[in-house]
């Protein structure tokens, strides 16, 4: 995918059920992600090319 464009960024995310309330009120940026996949992850890719992406609520 980077081939066309697109740049990795990871979600915060620990999968704990009683984080998800906090993080819905109060998301975090996606950050941008150089390294392998090693564990579960939540990745988004897109054509914006930054440091974060601006969350949105």
């Amino acid at each position: 995918m980077r081939e066309h464009g697109f740049h990795v960024y990871r979600l915060a995310n620990d999968y704990a059920a009683a984080s998800y309330p906090a993080a819905l009120a109060r998301p975090a940026p996606a950050i941008r992600w150089h390294g392998p996949v090693t564990e579960m992850s939540d990745l988004v890719l897109s054509r914006t090319d930054a440091a974060t992406l601006p969350s949105r609520s």
